[in-house]
């Protein structure tokens, strides 16, 4: 659910790279590319890997500080959700129990749904905890007093998904 793009020029050395993926928060990985190709072409000394090393080994410690405060989430809360779930743009996805934990099927790959407390005593919420959609909220509720639905992202980035009968 996202790409990144960049694109930097250099007209007065003729040079210009546009780079392209298919991810959301890539952007560390699009800025190696574009200091790569800097350093290379101008016959810089390599710098950037060092910065990049470090960008990655933060952002590992701040995705294993999230894992360790996340919590499965109580089955007699997620029973009425579980089950299939259609959009309109994105297609289905199931919400689904396994081995006491609460995972997220969209037929190309699965994550795990985990719970973080609420600060300050409020009410819980609920992230993807693995896979590419790693900390994507999700959201369980109703539209009415009898459609039950799940809100995937935040936003602009917000997905809205109806339970299929």
């Amino acid at each position: 659910m996202g790409f990144t793009a960049t694109l930097a020029f250099l007209p007065d050395q003729d040079l210009g790279i546009s780079i392209l993926s298919n991810a959301r928060g890539s952007n560390g990985f699009n800025q190696a590319i574009r200091f790569r190709l800097f350093e290379l072409a101008f016959g810089l000394e390599s710098e950037f890997q060092e910065q990049a090393e470090f960008g990655l080994m933060a952002a590992r410690d701040t995705i294993a500080e999230l894992a360790a405060d996340l919590v499965d989430i109580g089955n007699e809360l997620v029973a009425p959700y579980l089950g299939r779930y259609s959009n309109d743009v994105l297609g289905e996805i199931t919400i689904e129990l396994e081995d006491g934990k609460l995972i997220m099927d969209v037929g190309e790959f699965r994550s795990r749904v985990g719970s973080k407390a609420g600060e300050d005593g409020g009410d819980a919420s609920y992230i993807l905890s693995d896979s590419v959609l790693l900390g994507l909220p999700i959201k369980f509720d109703e539209s009415d007093s009898s459609n039950l639905i799940v809100v995937l992202g935040v936003g602009v980035v917000e997905y809205t998904f109806q339970k299929v009968p």
